[in-house]
């Protein structure tokens, strides 16, 4: 069984489109029943997530801007521009998907919000107008739901160290709460690279999120790293160590 040190560390990833209800329902209870972090799901499967999260001390997390995310990338793909239209969403959608929530979760569980940046945007148009972005999206959270946890999704494997440092140091500037590095969609987790610049840049103000293929059989290689949550696909078998994906 995992420690519970660990277990009040790890969040439920459930990003993919088509995830059954009652497997929603199920590992949100399990996710409750153990003290984890969060539950972290789309939008559209909060009605489920939050009759399993509400009055616990486990947040439940919305994550923001991926709705064109629908399949995993692999190692294979190159990046181009069909690729980076997936992360095409506007700052008014991102709003509006905020709003939804709220409409939904508000004052029922603690709530975060977890938003990945306009990738496509930055590399066609440079940091500025994805810069703009982050401090407009982020002030308007705080306004919008002041008690909510904000999260900020770098997507580090598009991004050079230079636009990493501008990413998180302009989140950081503009409030956010936690940096992460990764959608769980590109084929690379978290690198010792990613972290020591995040871990810099978060300036003992910013905690910080590592998520991207993390599982049962190297969990344990996360935990030990100085990082507040652990992001994983598969909770139910970290939990009850269980050999199967």
């Amino acid at each position: 069984m995992v420690p519970q040190d660990v277990a009040v560390r790890l969040e439920w990833m459930e990003l993919r489109l088509g995830t059954p209800a009652a497997v929603i329902g199920e590992i949100a209870r399990l996710a409750v029943t153990k003290k984890c972090a969060a539950v972290c799901v789309r939008p559209e499967q909060l009605p489920v997530a939050i009759e399993a999260v509400a009055g616990s001390e486990t947040a439940l997390c919305a994550v923001i801007g991926y709705s064109r995310l629908r399949e995993r990338l692999t190692i294979e793909r190159q990046a181009n521009n069909e690729t980076l239209t997936h992360y095409d969403i506007s700052l008014e959608d991102k709003k509006q998907e905020v709003l939804r929530v709220l409409a939904v979760a508000a004052s029922r569980c603690r709530l975060e919000f977890e938003y990945v940046i306009n990738i496509f945007r930055l590399k066609r148009e440079g940091l500025p107008a994805v810069i703009q972005e982050i401090q407009a999206l982020q002030s308007w959270i705080r306004q919008q739901a002041p008690q909510s946890t904000i999260k900020l999704v770098g997507e580090n494997y598009w991004l050079t160290p230079e636009e990493s440092e501008r990413i998180y140091t302009v989140g950081r500037e503009a409030g956010a709460d936690f940096f992460v590095n990764s959608t769980t969609y590109t084929p690379q987790g978290v690198s010792a690279e990613d972290l020591a610049i995040m871990r810099r840049l978060a300036g003992g103000t910013v905690r910080l999120k590592v998520c991207g293929g993390i599982n049962q059989f190297n969990y344990q290689a996360y935990a030990a790293q100085p990082v507040e949550r652990i992001g994983t696909e598969h909770l139910r078998e970290i939990i009850e160590g269980e050999s199967h994906v």
